[in-house]
């Protein structure tokens, strides 16, 4: 029995140096920027959200009319902020944000483009690291529309 706590002990603490390697390496892998003009098609994980011609990510970007609501970016901006998001990137049509996760500190992208054409907002949120983000950047492209719509 005791020999099995050992075990159990050192695979908890193996799990947890993980972690945290894992959270610094998030600090330094910034992935973000347009690509052709749209936002980054996501990797084959489950860790990244994106509204933009991407089949096996079904989210629908933001619709707006800027004759009605010239306003749209600027409250999106706020959106994020109230979400926690620190806004790195803001070209007027371009935004790039980092959100920090509470416990471990991981970095976490998040992008928005704006598309007059289509007349909308395409959004991506994605991990830096991992596979599985046990939904985290769907909740957190979720809240930012919440408040958004709120505005």
């Amino acid at each position: 029995m005791k020999y099995f706590r050992q075990i159990l002990l050192g695979l908890l603490i193996l799990f947890t140096f993980s972690l945290i390697f894992l959270s610094i390496l998030s600090r330094f892998k910034a992935s973000h920027g347009l690509v052709d003009g749209k936002l980054a098609k996501c990797p084959a994980t489950t860790n990244c959200i994106c509204s933009e011609d991407h089949p096996n990510q079904n989210y629908q970007p933001i619709a707006i009319d800027l004759k009605k609501k010239p306003s749209a970016w600027t409250d999106l901006k706020s959106a994020i902020a109230q979400a926690g998001g620190d806004i790195r990137q803001d070209d007027g049509h371009y935004l790039w944000a980092t959100f920090v996760t509470p416990v471990f500190r991981f970095v976490d992208d998040f992008e928005a483009r704006l598309d007059t054409v289509e007349a909308c907002i395409h959004l991506r949120s994605a991990s830096r690291v991992g596979q599985n983000d046990f939904g985290t950047n769907l909740r957190r492209v979720n809240l930012v529309v919440q408040i958004y719509l709120e505005n």
